[in-house]
């Protein structure tokens, strides 16, 4: 696989037009914290320049100008920055595309709603309101695969007002199995979404120990005809290795013929390196997961009647 694309320098033009394929949410991007931020500072300015008219002695004046300027001057840093960062974003989209391009996979970089025949067995499908999907990457690598950053927002509070609202974002690869296996999850994440949790508990009721120091890193969750022996099969030293130096934060997900890897992160701007890991991590995870469902296929069907 060819990962020099994802450092690879790109034209001014050739980023623009990512950009604009992209494209372009309310408050020039922003997230929504940022937009709220940069738009309620942007209005305090304006009553502030309006208090200049009635005012009267100098001091106030004083105070009210000394005010505006330090607003003005957030305002132009919050917009300075996130112009940057929607930069570096963009030329990590084209530099995927390039990536895309490269190794005969098929990108698209749009924000769209989340298909309901997408993935349907997704710990965190339903969980949540305005689930979107974006920089979704398809191809075949040994096998299909898919993968994309979800987004979805929960409310923390009783009101579902915009403060009390958090926007969650999660990368997901996908991959089908050759046979079914008994569903697992296993989970480093140290603060999970609840619903993506309460989910969990509910499909893989039983848990297991590992070996190791990976039970202190590492939660293991079982359906309830799930083998041990094979879980522990699935999950020796080595893959467990890969899977911690990914990072924490990544799951695991089996549900039949499914598999999710689940993590914080966004190939857009994690670069070469986070990419090259999660590639390595499937080539690590899907050949073991496919000896074994065919071994699994093949004692049922051996097996008396």
């Amino acid at each position: 696989m060819r990962f020099d694309e994802l450092s690879a320098d790109c034209a001014p033009g050739e980023v623009q037009a990512m950009r604009v394929a992209a494209g372009a949410d309310k408050g020039l991007g922003m997230p929504a914290p940022l937009w709220r931020t940069s738009r309620n500072s942007g209005t305090v300015l304006l009553l502030c320049l309006a208090a200049l008219f009635l005012l009267e002695g100098p001091t106030g004046r004083i105070v009210v100008c000394c005010v505006a300027a330090a607003l003005l001057g957030l305002w132009v840093w919050l917009v300075a920055w996130w112009s940057r960062q929607a930069r570096r974003l963009a030329l990590g989209r084209a530099r995927l595309a390039r990536f895309a391009a490269a190794n005969g996979f098929t990108y698209d970089p749009r924000r769209l709603p989340f298909p309901p025949d997408l993935d349907p067995e997704l710990l965190y499908r339903g969980v949540g309101s305005d689930a979107t999907i974006r920089d979704r990457l398809t191809g075949i690598r040994g096998r299909a695969f898919d993968t994309y950053a979800l987004n979805f927002t929960t409310t923390a509070g009783l009101r579902p007002t915009g403060r009390n609202r958090v926007t969650h974002v999660r990368g997901v690869l996908h991959f089908e199995l050759p046979a079914e296996l008994p569903g697992l999850w296993l989970d480093s994440e140290t603060r999970p979404v609840l619903g993506g949790y309460w989910n969990a508990l509910d499909r893989y009721p039983k848990t297991l120990e590992l070996e190791g120091d990976f039970q202190s890193q590492f939660r293991l969750r079982h359906a309830a005809d799930a083998n041990p022996a094979e879980l522990l099969y699935v999950l020796q030293p080595d893959l467990m290795a890969v899977l911690h130096d990914f990072g924490r934060g990544i799951q695991l997900q089996i549900a039949g013929r499914s598999v999710y890897l689940i993590g914080r992160f966004a190939l857009p701007s994690g670069g070469r390196r986070i990419t090259e890991n999660l590639f390595a991590l499937f080539d690590a995870l899907a050949p073991k997961l496919e000896k074994l469902a065919l071994q699994r296929r093949t004692t049922s069907d051996e097996a008396p009647r």
